[in-house]
């Protein structure tokens, strides 16, 4: 199973319950369709690939042949997707995403945003400590590419970085929780968090 950096982590909880491999890829499906024996890849910007054997791929349409079959088997037991959504955060934990983007006019702010808070990142975020990790350096697993992450105490994470097709300063959000709600709660704090840490670049 296979995702990218700025996709859910949620993945690497399903894998690692199922005893299943993860692999964390660089944006695009031209990363995650590279993982040896893949069965399952998703990009954030909702591309999935359920079928690498036959589409190496983002498919749409594989996708919603299988939701649908999904969506008959449980409405078969008198259930919804809904309720099983509800059991897979039992199982998985509920995770909560969020996004903040920056449009400029100048793409200079991009590269000096980067620069700032690359030289001197937050200890903590949301009233979490963070472990920052500069992915312009690569990782055992990652080639470097133009981002920053922070890992917070609580499982929560935070990473920026430069739009690859628009000039904007993206900041992907996630939070997980033992329920739905409070999940979405500190996707809040953390998202005013963020904010206020961006606010010198908007």
């Amino acid at each position: 199973m296979a995702c990218s950096i700025v996709s859910s982590s949620a993945l690497k909880s399903v894998a690692k319950v199922n005893g299943l491999d993860f692999k964390e890829t660089l944006t695009g499906f031209k990363w995650i369709s590279k993982i040896p024996n893949l069965i399952f890849g998703y990009e954030e910007a909702l591309g999935y690939c359920i079928d690498p054997e036959h589409v190496a791929d983002k498919d749409g349409i594989s996708a919603a042949l299988l939701l649908s079959n999904i969506a008959r088997r449980e409405a078969a037991q008198g259930r919804t997707l809904w309720d099983l959504l509800a059991d897979l955060g039992a199982k998985y934990g509920y995770y909560a995403t969020g996004q903040i983007s920056i449009r400029v006019k100048d793409i200079a702010i991009i590269a000096k945003a980067m620069s700032v808070i690359r030289t001197n990142p937050p200890k903590e975020l949301a009233g979490q400590s963070v472990v920052f990790t500069d992915l312009a350096l690569g990782t055992p697993d990652l080639l470097p590419t133009d981002g920053l992450r922070f890992d917070l105490a609580n499982g929560g994470r935070v990473i920026i970085r430069p739009s690859g097709t628009e000039p904007k300063l993206k900041c992907y959000l996630e939070t997980v929780a033992d329920s739905d709600a409070v999940a979405k709660e500190l996707l809040l704090t953390l998202t005013q968090s963020c904010r206020e840490l961006l606010a010198d670049f908007n």
